[in-house]
């Protein structure tokens, strides 16, 4: 219960995150790349990725583990986003 609570605390609630699948303690979004895509009949992680950018838009967020990630597929926001944090 005291590790879960940490993770939630550290992890679970994290607001400026973009929308994605959900976050679970440890594995955090890893079974959402295991989904079989009905459109390509596979279950790679590119193919989970294209699938979730239908179901939550073309910036989404995801977890493997407990490192975040962020999918941009849209060319003028990643371009956008790389113009404003260019010096970081």
């Amino acid at each position: 219960l005291l590790l879960y609570l940490k993770w939630y605390l550290c992890y679970g609630s994290q607001t400026k995150f973009p929308p994605g699948p959900r976050n679970y303690p440890f594995i955090g979004s890893l079974y959402f790349m295991y989904e079989i895509s009905e459109t390509f009949k596979t279950n790679t992680l590119i193919h989970a990725i294209f699938t979730n950018v239908e179901r939550y838009g073309k910036v989404f967020g995801f977890y493997i583990g407990l490192k975040p990630f962020v999918v941009i597929a849209d060319y003028n926001i990643l371009k956008e986003v790389l113009k404003k944090y260019r010096h970081n």
